[in-house]
């Protein structure tokens, strides 16, 4: 099959790390009774243009992903981190009523994008200042993270 033909109507046009902060300072991360996971992930479209010459639709969207871990003898790790994205649709038309579809694909597909991101990032960051388990987020579902 040709890529071509499978191709969504919204594409990435750059992502970024706008901010991230870690701190831990666990000596061991072990993951027992004493240990307390907290986990936030929102979004917030940023701004929706139409490039009239091209016909497209662009936007820009920031997801956050907020992690506290603490065990009882109140050692903390948290992590924050804010992603970025630029996202393109060159096949909807620039019409007040397709502009609603595309933040809909934005708020779905951008943020599904930009998740698997950040879980890859989460992932790297942890294993390697870890000691014991590696935080893997996890999957979520963004039809009700939007709702």
């Amino acid at each position: 099959m040709k890529i071509n033909d499978a191709l969504a109507n919204i594409q990435p046009l750059g992502i970024s790390i706008r901010k991230m902060d870690f701190t831990n300072n666990f000596v061991v991360f072990k993951d027992d009774d004493g240990v307390t996971k907290q986990l936030d992930v929102r979004y917030n479209i940023d701004e929706m243009t139409c490039e009239d010459e091209e016909n497209a639709l662009m936007g820009t969207l920031s997801l956050f992903v907020d992690i506290t871990i603490k065990n009882d003898k109140e050692e903390q790790m948290d992590i924050h981190l804010h992603l970025q994205g630029g996202f393109i649709s060159n096949k909807v038309e620039c019409k007040e009523v397709n502009i609603e579809n595309f933040k809909n694909m934005l708020e779905v597909n951008g943020c599904a994008a930009l998740y698997s991101i950040a879980r890859s990032i989460i992932i790297s960051l942890t294993s390697q200042a870890c000691v014991g388990d590696t935080i893997i987020l996890p999957m979520i579902n963004i039809f009700k993270m939007k709702e």
